[in-house]
């Protein structure tokens, strides 16, 4: 195995479902994967996976499109929307509200009854305790307030799962233990899904598929690289323009205050003329004592 073969494997050995490239790859056409990690998040044994795509792109005709982590639909036509976040940035009220917005726009035809709108589910899984609660899951509902807060049922449930939970898990959410655990794991062995151990396993040992996720992830860093780039780029063109128009402000107002100086001057030294004059001819100064009044005026002014 050559150096650069190595540091490949290398690369992609250290990777966990919580690193974006690897998640995709995981999920990826696989309902099996998909289908375990969603039983456990939903409690559900008997769930069936249909479909599932990852890093899926949803039009949105002329306004914001979106690309979902991973989308899926179970034998009951329940659509799932899986999220695998890092940072909290990403995992916002804001972001679960532009991306029910698309789900529901898609899975409702022209003409059709609200009623058929399928049941959906946005699941986030986080590296971080994003809700700060100390809780391995979080389950967020639409309630009543007036009615002591009762259920208010619309078809749609978001869920948060934290990956960072350490603490005791009770008997509600033992079943999460598992998959809060592989998520952080990147040695297939060690996990404990049966299903997700022998995708991890296939990818990270198998050359093509090692190619190919080196292939994304160099993608995915030159894309970053490209972007970091260009903000800078617009950054400092931005500086560069702020600078200059500063300069030009500051230029354009000195030479107007050098104008307005060079007119006020102008007046005064005429003042100053007219008065001189004035005071010569009424015999209150003479030449040689309007010269030493007025400094700024001239014996030829005088005698003009």
């Amino acid at each position: 195995m050559d150096n650069r073969e190595y540091r490949r494997r290398q690369i992609v050995a250290n990777l966990t479902p919580l690193d974006d490239i690897f998640m995709s790859a995981l999920f990826n056409d696989d309902p099996e994967v998909t289908a375990a990690v969603l039983k456990i998040i939903l409690d559900k044994p008997d769930l069936v996976v249909t479909d599932v795509k990852s890093q899926a792109f949803m039009d949105n005709l002329g306004y914001r499109s979106f690309r979902f982590d991973v989308k899926a639909v179970d034998h009951d036509g329940t659509v799932y929307d899986i999220e695998v976040q890092r940072g909290a940035k990403g995992a916002t009220g804001e972001r679960i509200r532009a991306n029910t917005a698309i789900l529901d726009s898609k899975f409702l035809g022209t003409g059709e009854k609200m009623e058929n709108l399928p049941k959906s589910y946005v699941i986030f899984i986080t590296e971080t305790d994003v809700l700060k609660g100390s809780r391995p899951i979080y389950h967020i509902y639409r309630t009543i307030e007036e009615k002591e807060h009762e259920r208010f049922v619309d078809g749609q449930d978001v869920i948060y799962v934290n990956c960072s939970f350490t603490g005791e898990y009770d008997e509600v959410n033992l079943r999460l233990m598992p998959l809060i655990h592989d998520f952080k794991c990147s040695k297939p062995e060690e996990m404990i899904i049966p299903e997700m151990a022998r995708k991890a396993k296939h990818l990270k040992e198998d050359k093509k598929e090692v190619e190919r996720m080196c292939e994304t992830i160099h993608t995915y860093l030159q894309d970053e690289l490209d972007k970091a780039v260009a903000e800078e780029v617009t950054k400092r063109v931005a500086e560069e323009v702020t600078k200059r128009v500063a300069e030009e402000v500051t230029k354009r107002v000195a030479e107007e205050v050098a104008k307005t100086k060079a007119a006020e001057a102008g007046f005064i030294h005429e003042k100053h003329l007219e008065n001189a004059k004035k005071a010569i001819s009424s015999g209150m100064l003479t030449v040689e004592e309007a010269l030493e009044l007025f400094d700024d005026i001239s014996r030829e002014e005088l005698n003009g």
